[in-house]
């Protein structure tokens, strides 16, 4: 976070089967939610259940030291990647 040009981290709490049902760890939720996690939306993957959680770039005092830098500037560029394979014998 600290460097990087991002603005948000997304996680997704899985749902698991408890009492017979699909439940999510409220212990696990409360945690993220105390560093400004907010709900995003819900996913299914696979027969899963997943409640996905969106964190904005500053978090909270108490999650960290203090707020994130100011993010960089994204300055447009352009990578050229040359390169030259040569294979010898190969059928």
């Amino acid at each position: 976070f600290t460097f990087l040009p991002i603005r948000s981290i997304r996680v997704t709490l899985w749902h698991t089967m408890r009492d017979g049902e699909l439940q999510l760890d409220k212990e696990v939720e409360h945690f993220y939610k105390r560093c400004r996690f907010r709900w995003f939306q819900l996913t299914n993957h696979n027969g899963m259940r997943g409640q996905v959680l969106n964190g904005p770039r500053f978090a909270a005092p108490e999650c960290e030291d203090g707020p994130d830098p100011v993010l960089y500037a994204e300055l447009p560029c352009i990578e050229i990647c040359i390169g030259q394979v040569w294979m010898r014998g190969a059928k």
